[in-house]
């Protein structure tokens, strides 16, 4: 809007130049590069990491655990929706939680519904430990669409993302499309956590508040590149596999649009511990 303003972004995409090309010239097995949030401010960045720190996390009765049988990529089955954009709203949580009912809706045998986060947004707080654009979980989330269906994306449209807040409830169960059955912790090991999305994407929880994550574009991050543990983000994997160095990883999708990273999605290495990004600590499963 400003000149003023045309010479802040200019120097912050420089930062962001010269971040890229320290990254790039450490030769590691993802490249980076730059994307729509190269001039964003920091504050701008950090708008879009809703786990918080003192978020709760819950403790799951339920531990599932299983015994993987191959690769999978639920894109090539048809069972993901396109990738979103949860704009200036820390709404992560209610991406990553509508996105696997999506797919858990679609893997039951029923065409594709674009659902709405923003009723998650909106509706699921206050005892769901949920907190709008402040951040939330996703199994909170589903906790609310136990008893109460979510909604097309049509019928409560996503506005949080222009505002950087919530807006009133505005539920209406006759518009409903369903609820959410169940839900489980799934064990944090790979073989478990491959195992469970071969049964169907799930929702995991991140360090994206970084430059690894930030800049990625292509390749797999593993453990070797650094990237922190401290969960700040959500998101869901959609499948997993194999490069050609042998390496596996999680196909994970992000909604920061298509302009970030490859279309959209990431490659996170497997690893052990809390994974590489931390991606091990929070992989949640849920049916419909």
């Amino acid at each position: 809007d400003t000149v003023e303003e045309f010479n802040m972004r200019r120097e912050l995409f420089a930062e962001s130049q010269q971040k890229i090309e320290e990254i790039n010239n450490k030769n590691g097995s993802f490249k980076a590069g730059h994307n729509h949030m190269s001039d964003f401010t920091q504050e701008e960045y950090n708008n879009m990491l809703g786990i918080k720190a003192d978020l709760p996390q819950e403790d799951s009765a339920e531990v599932w655990t299983g015994v993987s049988n191959g690769p999978v990529d639920w894109r090539a089955l048809g069972m993901t929706t396109p990738v979103k954009d949860q704009g200036q709203c820390g709404s992560c949580w209610a991406f990553s939680a509508t996105e696997s009912v999506e797919s858990a809706w679609m893997i039951a045998g029923n065409d594709q519904v674009i659902m709405a986060p923003q009723e998650l947004v909106d509706c699921s707080k206050g005892l769901f430990s949920n907190h709008g654009c402040n951040g939330g979980w996703y199994y909170y989330a589903w906790k609310w669409l136990q008893t109460s269906m979510t909604m097309q994306e049509s019928d409560y449209p996503y506005t949080s993302g222009t505002t950087g807040t919530e807006t009133a409830c505005a539920y209406d169960a006759a518009k409903g499309v369903t609820n959410v059955s169940s839900y489980a912790q799934v064990a944090e090991d790979t073989e478990s956590i491959k195992a469970a999305i071969e049964n169907a994407p799930v929702s995991v929880a991140v360090s994206a508040g970084n430059d690894v994550f930030r800049y990625y574009t292509s390749g797999v991050v593993t453990e070797a590149d650094g990237c922190p543990t401290a969960l700040d983000h959500a998101i869901q994997a959609v499948g997993w596999g194999t490069d050609a160095s042998g390496q596996d990883y999680y196909i994970v999708r992000n909604s920061w649009a298509a302009t970030w990273g490859d279309a959209g999605f990431i490659m996170i290495g497997t690893g052990s511990g809390k994974g590489v990004c931390g991606i091990n600590q929070a992989v949640y499963s849920v049916s419909v």
